[in-house]
C-alpha cells in the first residue's frame, strides 16, 4: 500500500544514549518515527579530576578492573527480586568491577550525548527513575525537553519513583511504566 513501517529506536541506559546518537545520523533520522529512552546514559556524576585520572589510567592499564560501580550492582538497579535474580544469573552480564577503559568510554559517551541534545528532532519519550544511582539524568532530561528541535508537543518526559532498571520494578509500578511506553508508541502508529 506504499506506507512505510514505523521505526522506533528504543534503548535503556547506554542503549538509550546509543539510540539517541543513532537518531541523529542523517541517513537514519528521516526514517525515525520515535525515540524511546529508559534511564538513558545522558549524564554521570564524574568530576574533571576523575575524568583526567581515567584518561591517564586508560592509556597505561586500560583493562585494570578497579572501579567499583553501582552499575554492576543488581540491588542498586532492580527492585523486583525475581527480575534481579534473572539478571544475576545472566552469564552474558559482567559482574565485576569496571575496567578503566570501560569507565572512560561511558564518561565520554555521556559527554558526547549531552552535547547533542539540542540536535534531537524526532518525537521522543524519556523515562527516568528519581531513585536512579547509576546515571544522573534529572538535569539532562530537562535540558533535552527544553532544547531539542523536536516539536514541543512531541517531547515527553516521564519520571517515576524507581531505580535504574525501570522495567525491573515491582508491580503495579512496572505495569504503569510499560503502559506509558506502549501508549506513547501506539499513539504514533495510528
Amino acid at each position: 500500500d506504499g506506507t512505510r513501517p514505523s521505526l522506533f529506536l528504543v534503548g535503556s541506559s547506554m542503549g538509550g544514549a546509543l539510540a539517541l546518537q543513532t537518531s541523529l545520523d542523517p541517513s537514519i533520522a528521516p526514517h525515525v518515527t520515535g525515540l524511546v529512552m529508559l534511564a538513558p546514559l545522558l549524564s554521570l556524576k564524574v568530576s574533571s579530576i576523575e575524568q583526567s585520572a581515567l584518561s591517564a589510567l586508560s592509556s597505561l592499564i586500560p583493562t585494570w578492573a578497579v572501579i567499583p560501580s553501582s552499575s554492576t550492582s543488581s540491588s542498586a538497579q532492580y527492585r523486583d527480586t525475581q527480575r534481579r535474580q534473572q539478571c544475576d544469573d545472566d552469564t552474558m552480564s559482567y559482574k565485576g568491577k569496571m575496567k578503566v577503559q570501560s569507565a572512560l568510554t561511558c564518561v565520554e559517551l555521556a559527554k558526547q550525548t549531552r552535547t547533542s541534545l539540542d540536535r534531537v528532532s524526532c518525537p521522543f519519550l524519556i523515562m527516568i527513575g528519581s531513585e536512579d544511582v547509576v546515571v544522573d539524568n534529572t538535569d539532562a532530561a530537562k535540558e533535552l525537553m527544553e532544547n531539542a528541535k523536536t516539536d514541543v508537543g512531541e517531547r515527553t518526559l516521564k519520571e517515576y519513583k524507581a531505580l535504574h532498571g525501570l522495567l525491573c520494578e515491582t508491580q503495579p509500578l512496572r505495569g504503569e511504566i510499560e503502559q506509558d511506553l506502549m501508549d506513547w508508541v501506539n499513539q504514533r502508529c495510528a
